[in-house]
């Protein structure tokens, strides 16, 4: 393809981008809707490390100017909707201009935007017409753009504003493209991995966290688990499916890049399955299986056995450093999360819910001034709300990147937590067990004295910021009744003479 063929392909991607976005916003049906709708798409927009600092200012821009708006008086629900869905659009087009559109973009917002309306069906030409002209190939104009402001600091004083909670977002996996389709193969899974992994490795220095994070939160833990699926998840994969030894001629695949794959892949349901039902395959195949042993007392019982496959896993699993990370030994559980990876975790969905829990841990525990304040237990509410969209086992991992994202949250906001998912301490293991694993650390006692400490003394120092407040309030307010006091006695007139 061209260089001007793929900057029109790209222009053209970038108008249905756009017209995808804009019918997403008019489709939001209330402002707290499309207030998530217009973060959300910024977040994934935004995801490269030197967008942070425009990726923060716009949030702060979106979140102050929602606020405002929905203090306007005078307007009816139907015309402040109206008028934030233009503003959205604004701040849709911004970023969609300062970062177009790319295929993996594509791929990231497609759960969250509206399908693409189908074209118009066109008549057959007949053979007469070739000598008339071509008015059918008259390209479709552009989604009408909304009007563009500017989301400088000096434009809209955002300078005024208060950051959003500072969080560390790595920077997304490169895609790539390969000569061989097992290559490609292998690269696309672990792109996918990668995308994964780098959402929950997200944290908060500010926070200062010491306890050993947990597995799937760790760089480390990343490079090692990409080893594993490289030298023994993929051979298998090929190795038990033939389905994937046929895909190879089934295109030129040295075309494709890692991210675009899988965008390829779901357009064939039938190709798709096959796929994931490799994947499960191999991983099955590494599992501990049972096998009768008779025991000193000469009764035969069960045991589960590791295979040398999973021997190896948990080899290749283990930090080089005992507080690089921590994760329980490899077993069949942890087989079953590993086949989850491909599966359960909808990145979208995740930044979604990312989003929605950061805006309500600050309304309820780190407000800005042009927040709403949440009442007591929002972020809970909002964090098991986000977790029964998921299965158990990715609410573990939701949790605790709050933990270590969040720093007004503490051991004892997540011991409290576990307490919604079971009525007893088996029952919580088992739909939650990573974070009850976190929570059974022997530090976890000194660090929660400590939480809590700190957490009295930042109450205590607000309750006496606060009091201060209302002392210079009081004292401003009694030297304004004086000095009113004072200039009604001068505006009297003399007492007239008898």
């Amino acid at each position: 393809m061209s260089g001007a063929m793929q900057q029109q392909a790209a222009l053209s991607s970038g108008f249905q981008g756009l017209e995808r976005a804009f019918a997403a916003v008019d489709s939001a049906a209330s402002i707290s809707a499309l207030q998530e709708l217009v973060q959300t798409v910024v977040v994934s927009m935004l995801r490269r490390g030197e967008d942070t600092s425009l990726r923060d200012r716009t949030l702060a821009t979106i979140s102050a100017y929602f606020l405002h708006m929905r203090g306007v008086e005078g307007l009816t629900p139907r015309d402040r909707l109206a008028h934030l869905r233009s503003f959205a659009k604004q701040t849709v087009q911004i970023v969609f201009d300062e970062r177009p559109v790319s295929i993996e973009a594509q791929a990231r917002l497609a759960p969250l935007l509206p399908p693409p309306s189908p074209p118009a069906e066109t008549p057959r030409r007949r053979a007469t017409d070739q000598n008339q002209p071509d008015t059918e190939k008259t390209a479709a104009p552009p989604p009408a753009a909304a009007p563009v402001i500017d989301l400088t600091d000096f434009k809209l004083g955002v300078t005024d504003v208060e950051r959003p909670t500072s969080i560390h977002i790595p920077t997304a996996p490169e895609a790539e493209k390969f000569a061989t389709f097992r290559e490609l193969f292998a690269a696309a899974l672990r792109y996918r991995l990668c995308c994964l992994t780098r959402f929950f490795q997200r944290r908060n220095d500010e926070a200062g966290r010491s306890l050993v994070r947990p597995f799937l939160l760790s760089e480390e833990f990343e490079t090692r688990f990409m080893q594993v699926v490289d030298t023994i998840i993929v051979p298998k994969m090929f190795s038990m499916s033939r389905n994937l030894t046929a895909l190879e001629t089934s295109r030129k695949w040295d075309e494709i890049s890692s991210a675009v794959f899988w965008a390829v892949i779901g357009e064939n349901d039938k190709t798709r399955i096959a796929v994931i039902g490799a994947w499960e395959e191999a991983w099955t195949s590494c599992r501990q299986h049972e096998v009768r042993r008779k025991g000193e007392n000469g009764e035969t019982r069960k045991v589960l056995v590791a295979t040398p496959e999973l021997k190896n896993i948990r080899e290749m699993l283990t930090p080089s450093d005992p507080r690089a990370y921590d994760m329980p030994p490899v077993r069949n559980r942890e087989i079953d999360f590993f086949i989850a990876m491909l599966t359960d975790f909808d990145l979208t969905r995740l930044e979604y819910c990312f989003t929605k829990l950061r805006q309500m841990y600050e309304q309820e525990l780190d407000r800005r001034w042009y927040q709403d304040r949440a009442r007591s237990g929002a972020l809970r509410d909002s964090l098991l709300e986000a977790i029964d969209a998921f299965p158990d086992r990715t609410g573990d991992f939701l949790a605790l990147v709050c933990y270590y994202c969040f720093p007004n949250t503490d051991l004892v906001f997540l011991e409290k937590f576990t307490h919604n998912k079971g009525s007893d301490h088996a029952t919580r293991v088992q739909r939650l067990p990573y974070l009850m694993r976190f929570l059974a650390n022997e530090e976890v006692p000194g660090v929660r004295a400590q939480e809590v400490r700190e957490r009295a003394e930042r109450e205590a120092t607000a309750k006496e910021e606060a009091e201060r407040q209302r002392e210079q309030e009081r004292a401003a307010a009694a030297r304004l009744g004086t000095e009113i006091g004072q200039g009604l006695t001068l505006r009297q007139p003399p007492p007239k003479d008898t």
